[in-house]
């Protein structure tokens, strides 16, 4: 699977961890509807953080001297996230750094409210008044 969709060695372990961290929170079992998180912890995980992997994202550059001409941001990789902290994981295209960060903001949101708004176009309003409540 990594290797057909052509994500380079380095991200591969990345890639795995991340899966295995998504997995960890969905529906393993659907007799008993607990996810491996649930039964562990004993509250549902949130999802709401999640990402889609190996899509562009910014981070704000807080740790270095900046002025007003200078760029704020950097465009980066999403590849996972941290075991220690809330933070993500990304890959700087910048500084070609595998790093931490919590100020993350990503931009396939963007891209797929893009897409909902094309298939909502062919269809009628009862349609997408479901979609938009789910």
């Amino acid at each position: 699977m990594l290797s057909v969709a052509k994500v380079p060695l380095f991200f591969w372990a990345e890639a795995i961890a991340t899966a295995c961290f998504t997995q960890n929170r969905s529906l393993v079992i659907p007799h008993h509807e607990k996810t491996p998180y649930h039964i562990i912890n004993d509250r549902k995980p949130s999802v709401k953080f999640f990402h889609i992997f190996c899509s562009v994202c910014y981070i704000v550059r807080d740790g270095e001297n900046l002025d007003k001409t200078k760029e704020k941001g950097d465009e980066c990789i999403f590849v996972g996230y941290s075991t220690q902290s809330r933070a993500f994981r990304v890959f700087n295209k910048r500084t070609r750094v595998i790093m931490e960060s919590i100020h993350v903001n990503s931009t396939n949101c963007l891209r797929w409210r893009q897409t909902t708004t094309v298939l909502i176009s062919h269809l009628n309003v009862r349609q997408w008044y479901l979609i938009m409540t789910v």
